[in-house]
């Protein structure tokens, strides 16, 4: 029977069977241009469920599922895709969503206190820094933690015990990834306070429009690129390599499995809309 979710029906939109495919950083950028204004619209989608502060879990679940399919250059039907990822998830994505804003919140509050005891001269230097370093590799691991998640919840029928207990697990094993993700991330902040050095009006606005449009999607997509190779490499492939007849079609919708056959079908010069 497997172990995937169901759902897993979209059709792909095929590449030739002859093209060469790019790797890393060049494969990265390829699919990321080939769907930018559907993650761009997804990322409006992710805007609007997150506005209410509460529905996060809802929206992080559905734009889990646009980004990781075009990151698996598989095709999706942008509404009603990211709704139904949404719809089939809600029970585990909402709850989800809570929890890690509390956990956020309880981060951010001890930072806080951290700082007034360690600036009023209540604790000592030596204690405030190493408290400040043992927060600072929790929030580490809260933050690679936060990348797998919901990839997780929206490719297994995982309970909520399970994807925090597997999401934690994967923020050491995926320790290459989750640095290139943070660092990417981290880069971006890094070139937006340095618009707001050279020009605060001009800096600000180009942020607000690029923050609005274009994070969003970018983040996500660049977390999915990232972390699905790792989910791969320790939970599927070692589950297939014992039970190979297992979820054949749904291995061929996120692109695990290719096969002559397939590329013949789908390589029939038809454009998708």
């Amino acid at each position: 029977m497997g172990f995937f979710t169901k759902n897993y029906d979209t059709p792909g939109k095929g590449v030739s069977k002859n093209e060469p495919e790019k790797k890393g950083f060049f494969r990265f950028f390829e699919l990321y241009f080939r769907n930018f204004w559907m993650l761009v619209s997804a990322g409006l989608w992710y805007i609007l469920l997150s506005v209410p502060v509460v529905t996060s879990g809802l929206a992080n679940v559905g734009m889990a599922y646009i980004c990781r399919m075009a990151a698996r250059d598989k095709h999706v039907f942008l509404t009603s895709d990211f709704f139904g990822a949404i719809k089939r998830n809600w029970k585990r994505a909402l709850p989800v969503g809570i929890i890690n804003l509390i956990i956020s919140a309880v981060f951010a509050a001890d930072l806080y206190v951290l700082y007034i005891y360690w600036s009023q001269g209540i604790i000592n230097k030596t204690w405030g820094a190493v408290v400040f370093a043992a927060s600072m590799v929790f929030i580490a691991g809260f933050t690679f933690m936060k990348y797998y998640i919901y990839t997780l919840m929206i490719t297994f029928d995982y309970n909520i015990k399970t994807l925090y207990k597997n999401s934690w697990l994967f923020a050491t094993l995926g320790i290459k990834h989750n640095l290139i993700i943070t660092g990417t991330l981290a880069l971006i902040f890094v070139l937006a306070y340095i618009l707001l050095l050279l020009n605060f009006r001009i800096g600000f606005a180009i942020i607000i429009v690029l923050g609005a449009f274009i994070y969003p999607s970018f983040s996500c997509f660049l977390i999915q690129f990232n972390v699905f190779p790792e989910i791969k490499k320790y939970i599927i492939d070692p589950y297939y390599a014992e039970h190979p007849n297992d979820d054949i079609e749904k291995r061929r919708d996120l692109g695990l499995i290719k096969s002559d056959e397939e590329a013949v079908f789908e390589d029939n010069g038809v454009e998708e809309d």
